[in-house]
Order: C-alpha cells, then sequence, then structure tokens
C-alpha cells in the first residue's frame, strides 16, 4: 500500500525559509562590505574638473566615517550631500565610483534599523534638494543606470531600484502631490510611470522564466547567490517589493498601474505551484494595498484573483502567505460586492476557513479575519437557493463533484428553466459550461491563466469533466437544450473531447454527445442492448 503524502512540517519550511532568507542577507551584505572597502580618490575628480573643490571636501566629510559623525554630518549638510550624490551618478562614469556612491545612496534607506521616520528624513534630503533646484530631475541619474543594465553589477541594480522607488514614493504622497503645479505633475507622471513600466517589464519577464524557485529548496540554485536562478528570484523580490514602496505612497499610483496593465503581471505570479513564500507574501501584499479601492478590486476579480488567493490558502503553511492571503479576501469582502462573496463560495473557501480555524496562528488578525469570513458567506450561503449555489460554481469555474445537483434529476428538473435567466446574456450559464470544457492549451486552468479556474492538472480535468456532463443534462432536459447548444457550438466542443487524453473528460463528452444526438435518452437507456453504457465501456 502506497504511503500517504504527510502533511507539511510548518515549523520546518519555517525554518528553511528562513535560513534561504539569511543567505540572501548576507550575499547581500558581503556585496555591501566588499564595495565600501574601497578607497575612491575623490581629489582625482577635482583634478580632471568633474568636481570642485567645495564638493570634493563636502563628500569627504561625510565618507569613510563613523556612523555618528555621519548621522550628525547629514543634520547639518544633508540636502546639499544629497545634490553632490547626484551629480556623481550624472557626471562620472567610473563604475568603482557609481557603484561605491550607489551603495552611500542605498545605505540611507536599507537596514533593518532603519525606521520608516528615519527613510522619511533620508528622502526628505533629495527632496529639499530638488525644491531648492528646479531644473533638476531627480529620478534621471537612477533611470540613466537602469537603462544600461547591461554594463553594472546586479546588486547595484537592485539599490538603484531600491532608492528610486523610496524616492518617488517620498515625492508623490498626497502631501506633496497637491503642491504642484500642472506642469510638474505631468512631468511627476511620465516619470513614474516610465518607472512603474520597467518593473511591469520586469515582473512579466522573470515571472515567464523557469527560475522562481523556492528560497527553501534543497537545491544548490537556491544556495549559491551567483546561480542564474536564485539571481532571478532575488530579482523578482526587489521588483515586488519596489512596488510595494509606490503603491503604499498614493492611490493615483495605484491607479497608474492598473492602467499600464500591470494588474495582470502580478495576479500572474499569485499561483499554488509558487513554493517562494516570501515570493508569495509579496505579491499579496501589493494586491492587499490595490484591495482597498473598489474600481480596482473589480479589475482584479475579473483576472480570477480569489480563485488564486483561495488556492494558495489551501496549499501554503506559511503564516505570513495565509495572513496575507486572508486580509486581502476581507478588504474584498467589505466592499459588499454579491459577485465577491459568490466567488468565495463558489472556490470553496468556508470549507478553507473550517479548517484552518483549527489551527494556531501566531497573530490574532489571522483568526479575526477568517473569522469574519466564515461568518459573512455563512449568512450568504443560507439567502443562497440551490440553484444559486450551483451557479456560483459554474460561474467561478470551480466545478466539482461534491455538489449533488450535478447528478440529481429533480435539481434538473426544477431548476432547468432558471438558465435562461439571471445577469449577462441569456444562458450565460450554458456559455460558462462550454467554456470550462473547451480544451485549453496545456495546464492552463492548473496555472490560473484561464481566469476563475486554479487547480491541478488533475483538478483541470475534473472541471472539464463535470462541464460535459452538465452540457448533457441541460440538453436532456431543457425543451429546446440541443438547439441551444448547437447555436453556442458546444457539439464541436464535446467532438473535440471524445479525443482527449483523459479518460473522464473523454468519457463525459461521449455521454454528453449521446444526450445531444439521442431524441429519448430514456428510452434509450431501457430499451437498447448495453446502450450508452456500452458504448462507453467501449471507449474505456
Amino acid at each position: 500500500m502506497a504511503n500517504r503524502a504527510q502533511a507539511p512540517d510548518v515549523k520546518a519550511v519555517e525554518q528553511a525559509e528562513a535560513a534561504a532568507e539569511y543567505r540572501e542577507a548576507q550575499a547581500d551584505k558581503n556585496f555591501t562590505l566588499e564595495v565600501l572597502r574601497r578607497s575612491i580618490e575623490w581629489k582625482l575628480y577635482q583634478n580632471e574638473g568633474k568636481l570642485s573643490a567645495k564638493e570634493v571636501n563636502l563628500i569627504l566629510g561625510y565618507d569613510q566615517q563613523p556612523a555618528e559623525a555621519q548621522k550628525d554630518y547629514l543634520d547639518e549638510c544633508g540636502p546639499a550631500l544629497a545634490g553632490l550624490f547626484l551629480k556623481v551618478l550624472s557626471s562620472i562614469s567610473a563604475l568603482d565610483t557609481l557603484e561605491y556612491t550607489v551603495v552611500l545612496i542605498d545605505q540611507l534607506f536599507s537596514g533593518a534599523e532603519k525606521s520608516d521616520e528615519q527613510i522619511a528624513i533620508a528622502a526628505e534630503y533629495f527632496l529639499t534638494f530638488k525644491r531648492e533646484n528646479p531644473q533638476v530631475d531627480l529620478a534621471a541619474p537612477f533611470l540613466q543606470i537602469l537603462s544600461s543594465s547591461g554594463q553594472h553589477n546586479p546588486f547595484t541594480l537592485l539599490r538603484v531600484q531600491h532608492i528610486l522607488a523610496v524616492l518617488l514614493a517620498a515625492s508623490y504622497s498626497n502631501r506633496r502631490a497637491d503642491k504642484l503645479s500642472a506642469a510638474d505633475e505631468a512631468q511627476q507622471r511620465q516619470t513614474v510611470s516610465t518607472f512603474l513600466r520597467y518593473l511591469i517589464s520586469k515582473i512579466s519577464q522573470l515571472s515567464g522564466s523557469s527560475a522562481v524557485p523556492s528560497l527553501a529548496a534543497g537545491s544548490s540554485d537556491a544556495v549559491s547567490p551567483s546561480s542564474s536562478s536564485a539571481a532571478s528570484s532575488r530579482e523578482l523580490l526587489a521588483c515586488l517589493s519596489s512596488l510595494k514602496d509606490l503603491l503604499r505612497a498614493s492611490p493615483r499610483i495605484q491607479e497608474l498601474f492598473a492602467e499600464l496593465d500591470g494588474l495582470r503581471a502580478l495576479t500572474g505570479l499569485l499561483t499554488k505551484e509558487t513554493q517562494n513564500a516570501q515570493l508569495l507574501y509579496l505579491v499579496g501584499f501589493n494586491i492587499w494595498l490595490l484591495s482597498y479601492e473598489k474600481t480596482l478590486a473589480l479589475k482584479l476579480n475579473d483576472l480570477g484573483v480569489i480563485g488564486k488567493l483561495v488556492a494558495v490558502v489551501k496549499v501554503n503553511v506559511m503564516e505570513k502567505v495565509i495572513r496575507i492571503s486572508f486580509a486581502t479576501l476581507r478588504n474584498l469582502l467589505d466592499h459588499n460586492v454579491d459577485v465577491f462573496n459568490e466567488e468565495m463560495i463558489g472556490h470553496g473557501l468556508p470549507s478553507v476557513v473550517d479548517t484552518l480555524s483549527r489551527r494556531k496562528f501566531k497573530d490574532a488578525d489571522v483568526a479575526n479575519d477568517m473569522a469574519r469570513i466564515g461568518e459573512v458567506l455563512a449568512e450568504t450561503m443560507r439567502n443562497m437557493s440551490t440553484f444559486d449555489k450551483y451557479a456560483v460554481e459554474v460561474q467561478s469555474g470551480a466545478l466539482n463533484w461534491t455538489n449533488p445537483a450535478h447528478k440529481s434529476e429533480i435539481f434538473w428538473r426544477e431548476n432547468i428553466n432558471q438558465f435562461e435567466n439571471g445577469a449577462g446574456p441569456r444562458f450565460a450559464l450554458v456559455q460558462s459550461l462550454i467554456k470550462w470544457a473547451a480544451p485549453h492549451p496545456a495546464g492552463a486552468i492548473a496555472a490560473g491563466s484561464v481566469a476563475g479556474a486554479p487547480g491541478s492538472a488533475e483538478r483541470e480535468e475534473i472541471i472539464r469533466e463535470v462541464a460535459c456532463f452538465d452540457l448533457g443534462e441541460f440538453a436532456r432536459f431543457h425543451p429546446e437544450g440541443k438547439k441551444v447548444l448547437a447555436q453556442l457550438k458546444a457539439k464541436e466542443v464535446l467532438m473535440k473531447n471524445l479525443q482527449d487524453k483523459s479518460p473522464r473528460v473523454s468519457k463525459a463528452a461521449l455521454l454528453a454527445t449521446q444526450k445531444l444526438m439521442v431524441a429519448n435518452w430514456e428510452m434509450l437507456n431501457k430499451n437498447s442492448s448495453g446502450g450508452v453504457a456500452a458504448l462507453v465501456s467501449q471507449k474505456k
């Protein structure tokens, strides 16, 4: 007897993730230390006419000084030093000096010991310099480095990306943006658009590669900071972190991100097959930020985000992933949009809540969010008829044999005319069944690219099997069922499914096709020698 798969050890997974994150942090720290060991001959740039004597003295007063001395120096000369850093990045091409300057700037915004207030103060040095020198483009030196990425160390690029995100977020806050002239507002929007396009492009490029490993994986790729897969994972995480900084800053940036089709790139990363907990957490955090705005929440729903979140919490054991997923689902629920509740029910969220509520979480917010979601969905279900529940299942694509309605003749006889009604076009539910029954590119439903029905390859087969069966029942019970299915081209879908490599799909398609073609199904079953059952056994 084969051993049943054991539930993942939560503690072991958390320890592996922590160890992997530590390795990544060490790789980053080692790069910083290596760069800061360099001795930059600033006076040579004075001799070359690239820096003035005053500027050289300004940077020497900060460079290589003790931390406390640097802090005091920033209090006195912060904006001037910020301007000098920008000048170095714009006018000096030596890579060692550029890398060194980038690290100096990034240290103002990075480190576990840095509070949000300290980061805001550091950003203010640059913003003050900008206000005193309106002709200066804060973003230009950093965008220039990103556009010539092939010349630079990957660690440098990640720091440049982080710096730019912090500065744009600070400059685009509601408080500051309200003071801008129309021309400055347009310029700022253009700059943020440029950077968002860069991030969206990188996210799409990196998510399309196979190199998004689990940080906790035991492979050498996950351990070695120089491996291509580890580098891709690190770069993707950095993009998501930078995006988080921007989306937190202003609803206007969120709207701009959606206009640039960033929602599609972001939700494409939300899949239960992804084992990298930090990746799922950052994706979830960004979606959580976006889910506060109702118009964006509706767009996220169109991309199947509810089904994706439910699929993730079904299999991922990391508390931070579960926490941000339920926080997002609660945000969606609080919009009081019926379709959100129905999607959650259709994808089986109530049973997931019931299962996870037995687990103890460190953060009380997880239990609170699950309890609230459970209460609201239970109330929604109490007010739903059997047909309502069936319709929700079909619309969401979460088709499953666990719903007895599929094989209940009573259900079909009593509710068949309701297939003509409801929101949207006539026979919308039938059209949904045809969509779920249709063959898709390998793994498309499993990967979530067919919005609303994420799951495994086996789950995909079940969805298509149930859809085919229900199409047959519609043909059998609706007075005009065969005519309607012919007009909607359901027969073509079923005929293709006859040759499907999945026995369960081909069997269901055969049964449905027979129901579509036979005038009196019950009489055939009673009088035919073996009837359709014989045909099915031959097909097997």
